[in-house]
């Protein structure tokens, strides 16, 4: 019942219209680099170049699952320069406050007169300044994004030949500390990644790859979230090299616990 200014008393139907509230769409936006064979073969890996072609794969399946859209941009081996990498990175900024960054970097790291590299295809040992990408240029680049950020680095592989110009994954993550990135190193302390013949993939994209597929979805919500992530691909990756390498969680500042990073088909 309703009342007029005269407080009559009368009847009225009130129709209501329910909004349908549409979800956010979240975009990923993805670099996906990994160097298998360089300029000079003394430094060339085994599945590098595969490890970031099978991730960037399996980021586009993602597409109309955890993302209304997935933009994946794959450099591998030649195609890995220090032009090519600054490129990719600039064209994350498109990148809004909703969307998801996701860089992942397989290869070698190099230190020289007290900074660190990611060596690019065209890495000269005498000259890792001018041949390879600056780690801090690289968190620099990840700076100007909007969207929350994840960094995977794989850049410490045994049997490098880079002697006391090797940087370790973890004095690379330890760089982009207080970034506002999270960053995964693929190993601690001064621990090598290792490649696997039998997965013909290093044994931190194996556990990505996993991860990301649903193995590390613990609680059956088809979705994996950065939790879910820190806790299968250390577990996993120790198990794949008997305990010989240990990834973790470098950063982790400001990231939604509950965002699917995956979703599970």
């Amino acid at each position: 019942s309703v009342y007029d200014a005269e407080r009559n008393r009368g009847d009225a139907v009130v129709n209501l219209r329910r909004l349908k509230v549409q979800p956010v769409q979240r975009h990923l936006y993805a670099v996906c680099v990994g160097i298998s064979e360089y300029r000079n073969p003394r430094y060339n890996l085994k599945y590098a170049a595969a490890d970031a072609t099978a991730l960037a794969q399996a980021l586009r399946a993602q597409q109309g699952g955890a993302y209304a859209a997935v933009q994946a941009n794959l450099l591998t081996d030649a195609a890995a320069s220090a032009a090519g990498i600054r490129q990719a990175l600039a064209q994350l900024r498109q990148a809004t406050e909703n969307d998801l960054v996701m860089v992942f970097l397989s290869g070698h790291g190099a230190q020289d007169d007290g900074q660190f590299y990611f060596a690019t295809h065209s890495l000269f040992v005498n000259d890792i300044a001018g041949t390879c990408l600056s780690w801090s240029e690289v968190i620099a680049a990840l700076a100007q994004v909007r969207a929350k950020r994840i960094l995977l680095a794989d850049a410490c592989h045994s049997g490098t030949k880079l002697g006391d110009r090797q940087a370790s994954n973890e004095q690379l993550a330890e760089a982009g500390r207080r970034s506002g990135i999270v960053i995964m190193a693929s190993s601690r302390g001064e621990e090598f990644s290792f490649e696997l013949a039998e997965h013909g993939h290093g044994s931190f994209t194996v556990g990505l790859l996993e991860a990301f597929a649903g193995q590390a979805d613990f609680n059956r919500d088809r979705q994996v979230t950065l939790p879910e992530l820190e806790i299968y691909v250390p577990k996993r990756v120790t198990e794949l090299t008997g305990g010989l390498q240990h990834p973790h969680l470098v950063a982790v500042e400001d990231f939604d616990p509950q965002a699917a990073l995956t979703v599970v088909r």
